[in-house]
């Protein structure tokens, strides 16, 4: 266990793919002090997060969460996307991380763009049961022009929060 974030994408830092499609390749992102993705402050635009197991083992069975959210969202990052249309683009978020996808602004600083498609958050592998104790599956706070997947026609999310609610 580190103290900080998994994978740390900030100010300036933009079109960069973060996973793999293919199973055996998935980067498991586990068991750190605070964030499992933290992507964070201007110019952090454009990111690529999908592919990963993020607070669970590489099997996708067991919770190993992060500390605290196991992706984030946060400043005036924008235009970043978590997960994908594909199944090879799926992210696995689990475990016990506060919250599993938040996308949070505030003040001046206001993340804009940015979609969430078709992940398993605090479910299993296979979408189908609750693994891992999260207070939120997915959080949008003051951004905007946000997708939260089928809302806006992207690839559904299956969502678990703390009380077990799809």
């Amino acid at each position: 266990m580190n103290d900080g974030s998994g994978i740390l994408i900030e100010q300036g830092s933009h079109s960069n793919p973060f996973g793999w499609a293919a199973p055996a390749e998935r980067n498991v992102i586990s068991r750190n002090g605070q964030c499992g993705v933290n992507i964070q402050y201007g110019g952090a635009n454009a990111n690529v997060v999908s592919g990963n197991c993020t607070g669970t083992d590489a099997s996708g069975t067991q919770d190993s969460g992060n500390r605290l959210d196991g992706v984030h969202i946060a400043g005036d990052a924008s235009n970043n996307r978590v997960g994908g249309d594909t199944a090879g683009e799926h992210n696995l978020t689990s475990g016990r991380n506060q919250i599993g996808v938040w996308i949070y602004g505030h003040a001046f600083w206001i993340p804009s763009g940015s979609q969430i498609l078709g992940n398993f958050i605090g479910t299993d592998l296979t979408g189908s049961f609750r693994l891992g104790s999260m207070n939120e599956a997915v959080s949008i706070r003051g951004g905007r022009d946000s997708i939260n997947s089928a809302s806006r026609g992207g690839s559904p999310n299956a969502l678990f929060d703390r009380e077990g609610d799809r």
